[in-house]
């Protein structure tokens, strides 16, 4: 028995039905190429309305044939005529049809690409999650086929035999008013079976997609966390083993519904198909419709047998590309911080300053309590406290990743609300611990701070940072290609690189996020020669995880485990004066004599 608990139910109701999904292909070629969207549904009309049309004049024509009257050839010409034009403009009007609904299928391609694109760079971080990501990360090349198939093929074909069914359905309404009610009564019957089904399925999908979820979860981690696992001699990962017999579970119970679903769908369009064979025959003994002509009722009865399949097939695609549909208009409807359309002037460039600034994730995770303190033009501020203390998200919301729950982030003596984010971002160089570098050369990765510097400027940052030790090992020089995610470099050169991307880009305003974390001593003397450069042209907030590196800072902000500062001021201060600074000091000091002593 197919049970729900209560995320599967959330799921559910966040799922997307077909005709929420028809309008959100709507909505998707609404700035696409609109002649292409309104040639092919004009076509898809036109042939429904031919198929139909012709399927009605062979039981007019058999009803003729079969009255034995004199003139029965040329009341038969008639009938004969609206075959061939039918057959002719049917075969017209698909082949126009199938065209434009691929050029149309390609357009909405390129809109949801272009659309979805410019959306999530509009999006604060804030709006992005694990759960977000991993759905995002389905929005690939074969996910935004499945709009393609939808375009090209689902609507089409559905659209096609629906208006064949109802040009059917008002021509027998009009010719043969009993065998019509008995045909519209079946297709009000197999609509409310469609409808029941779609929601079993809709339940059975819902059911199965968070084992779907975690497993594809556990095989990122079971493939990410290799060297760990082998070296804990872990060949199986039982989290996966799990995962997988979970998902196995649940799939095998929807695959059962499909599979009910679809036999019940055969079977609903045979019984059809046999009620209107029995209804003609009935017909043809009380004299209301010649025998010939039931002849004629039979093949086309087989051929509507063929169009509810149709019909039945495309609810099947349309369902299956659902949860594709419900991302793409998730991304769609979530609405950007708002921003000016010109940014205001800003009395003290280059200044940042914390306004007793609150700020929260979500409603129970507090981080941050009435922050507030100065970066002064071109000096060196280090932020310093415990982890989770909101250092890095301090940094974040200079960026106005997010925004401040209550209080102020002023860059330039002018609240961030009050400027643009091409105005804000090009006046920030970020360095952050999660550094990211892009399936490209070593050179294109830094290239990316300022993609119009000069070869001196480039082979500058690279000094400053330490990335001529990695140009010199590696086979192609700058033109190596670092892989996806810099996987052809440590932890350290990627950071390294992140650094140099930073100083070439040459901002008034420079954020280090702990950027010294992983490097060693050699580059680590890099980047504080680096520091030097910067403070000079730059003004600077450096989040130090390594306090030696930052007591030639300006100032120094001190956080405790509640987000709030506890102390303001430079080393030779804090360290004189009893507090958390001095006390991670002396746990510093007595760290650095550590060594392994011997038996």
């Amino acid at each position: 028995m197919l049970s729900l608990r209560k995320e599967d139910e959330t799921e559910m109701d966040n799922s997307t039905g077909a005709i929420d999904i028809i309008r959100t292909n709507f909505r998707l070629s609404a700035n696409s190429q609109n002649h292409s969207r309104s040639i092919s549904w004009a076509a898809r009309i036109i042939s429904g309305i031919a198929q139909g049309v012709g399927l009605l004049a062979l039981i007019q024509l058999a009803n003729t044939w079969a009255s034995r009257q004199e003139e029965t050839a040329n009341n038969a010409n008639p009938w004969i005529l609206t075959l061939l034009v039918t057959a002719i403009i049917g075969a017209i009007s698909i082949y126009i049809r199938d065209r434009f609904s691929y050029e149309g299928a390609f357009s909405v391609m390129r809109s949801v690409h272009r659309r979805v694109g410019d959306q999530l760079a509009k999006l604060p971080l804030g709006w992005f999650s694990t759960d977000t990501t991993g759905r995002l990360s389905r929005l690939g090349a074969a996910t935004v086929n499945e709009l393609g198939n939808l375009s090209a093929h689902l609507l089409t074909e559905l659209s096609a035999a629906t208006v064949t069914l109802l040009t059917l359905l008002a021509g027998l309404l009009w010719w043969y008013p009993i065998l019509g009610s008995i045909f519209a009564l079946c297709l009000i019957c197999y609509l409310i079976l469609m409808w029941a089904l779609t929601y079993l399925d809709s339940a059975a999908n819902a059911y199965a997609a968070p084992a779907a979820t975690e497993l594809a979860d556990r095989i990122v981690e079971f493939s990410t966390c290799q060297a760990m696992l082998r070296a804990c001699d872990q060949t199986i990962y039982p989290q996966m083993a799990t995962a997988l017999a979970e998902n196995r579970r649940r799939c095998t119970r929807r695959l059962w519904v499909e599979c009910i679903g679809n036999f019940l769908g055969g079977i609903a369009s045979q019984t059809i198909c046999v009620i209107m064979i029995i209804s003609s025959v009935h017909l043809a003994f009380t004299g209301s419709l010649a025998p010939l002509a039931v002849v004629a009722v039979i093949g086309i009865s087989l051929e509507i047998t063929h169009y509810l399949s149709t019909i039945s097939d495309c609810r099947t695609g349309l369902l299956a590309v659902g949860p594709t549909m419900a991302t793409i208009n998730e991304v769609l409807d979530a609405r950007p911080l708002p921003e000016p359309e010109t940014s205001l002037s800003q009395p003290v460039p280059h200044q940042v300053e914390l306004r007793e600034v609150d700020f929260a994730y979500g409603k129970d995770k507090q981080v941050l309590n009435k922050v507030s303190f100065t970066v002064a033009p071109h000096t060196m501020t280090a932020l310093v406290g415990p982890s989770g203390a909101g250092k890095t998200t301090i940094a974040r919301l200079i960026c106005r990743f997010w925004d401040v729950n209550s209080g102020a982030v002023l860059v330039g003596n002018r609240d961030v609300r009050e400027l643009t984010t091409e105005d804000l971002m090009s006046q920030i160089s970020m360095v952050f611990q999660d550094v990211y570098l892009f399936d490209d050369t070593l050179e294109a990765n830094i290239r990316i701070g300022n993609s119009n510097a000069s070869k001196e400027a480039l082979l500058n940052a690279a000094e400053l940072a330490g990335v001529n030790d990695i140009v010199s090992r590696l086979p192609d020089g700058w033109n190596t290609n670092v892989g996806e995610g810099g996987c052809a470099l440590s932890g350290g050169e990627r950071q390294r690189v992140s650094i140099a991307r930073a100083i070439l880009k040459n901002a008034p305003i420079v954020l280090f996020d702990e950027a010294t974390s992983a490097l060693d001593a050699e580059n680590e003397a890099n980047l504080l020669r680096s520091f030097e450069v910067l403070r000079r042209q730059s003004t600077m907030l450096v989040i130090a995880h390594k306090l030696h590196t930052i007591t030639q800072a300006d100032q120094i902000v001190v956080l405790d485990n509640q987000g709030q500062v506890a102390q303001i001021g430079t080393h030779n201060e804090l360290v004189s004066c009893q507090g958390i600074y001095r006390e991670f000091w002396d746990e510093r000091q007595a760290a650095s004599g550590w060594q392994i002593a011997a038996e």
